[in-house]
């Protein structure tokens, strides 16, 4: 590149002072315009390796051709993979080593497209491993999500969700399975009945309420899910302690409709 500017500057001069033909300008530009890309490329190949600044100073200072390059990695981590044999042949987009950071991995957890709505970014979730629970205390591992899928899985009907999860001791390794557990709110308090004693009517959810031996009330309440779980929770219309029934609630759902069925329609 040296050269070839030497050689333009000098061009340049004699073109000025009309020493040599004014075509032979140009075609001294595009030799300098050509080494300088030629420059480029070479510290861009070195830069992609990863060396700095200071070792391609000292490769410029010492004109260093040795065919041996220390290889540094962009992260600091563990070679999880590793297939360089000494003496092989490779092309450059042979996979020669993988480093990655397993100080922190990624669970995909497949969720179900009926309740991916309740799933946000920053949610809470614990994960037991396949196999791994000891008999008396599971081992669990807790992270957050950080990212839900914008698709869902056509054959599955899944959606991925993406949580990171610490894992400082190693005990975590890529392609185990298990089953995870997503906090959709905080914990609380809440008062619980089983589903079995809920009834729909009039666009209402109903209990009954037992009055004394074989009369029973109806009690409209607001009630919320609790996962895929048997019960439900009551947030209005119920209070701790009082008794619903439940075997036999469609039963009495029927006898307040008989009043309804047909109303109307005769005299």
């Amino acid at each position: 590149m040296r050269l070839a500017e030497i050689t333009y500057r000098r061009v340049e001069a004699l073109s000025a002072s009309a020493s040599i033909a004014a075509k032979e300008q140009p075609a001294a530009l595009s030799a300098f315009n050509q080494a300088k890309a030629s420059v480029l490329n070479a510290e861009q190949r070195l830069r992609n390796y990863r060396f700095d600044d200071d070792a391609l100073a000292r490769i410029l200072k010492t004109e260093e051709t040795t065919p041996h390059l220390d290889v540094v990695t962009p992260i600091e981590g563990t070679v999880v993979y590793r297939h360089a044999v000494i003496g092989e042949a490779v092309e450059p987009t042979t996979k020669l080593y993988s480093v990655a950071d397993t100080s922190k991995m990624w669970l995909w957890i497949d969720v179900f497209e009926r309740d991916v709505s309740q799933v946000k970014p920053g949610q809470s979730v614990t994960f037991t491993v396949s196999g791994t629970a000891s008999a008396s205390e599971e081992e669990t591992h807790s992270g957050r999500i950080t990212w839900v899928g914008t698709e869902v899985d056509e054959k599955t009907r899944t959606t991925k969700v993406r949580v990171e999860l610490p894992n400082r001791d190693g005990v975590l390794r890529a392609n185990q399975f298990g089953r995870a557990r997503i906090e959709l709110g905080a914990p609380h308090k809440a008062l619980t009945v089983p589903k079995a004693a809920v009834q729909r009517y009039e666009n209402a959810d109903m209990v009954f309420l037992k009055q004394k031996q074989g009369v029973y009330r109806p009690q409209r309440i607001k009630t919320k899910p609790l996962g895929r779980g048997k019960s439900l929770e009551v947030t209005w219309g119920l209070k701790p302690g009082q008794e619903v029934v439940t075997a036999g609630a469609f039963l009495l759902k029927t006898e307040i409709m008989k009043g309804s069925i047909g109303a109307g329609c005769c005299d």
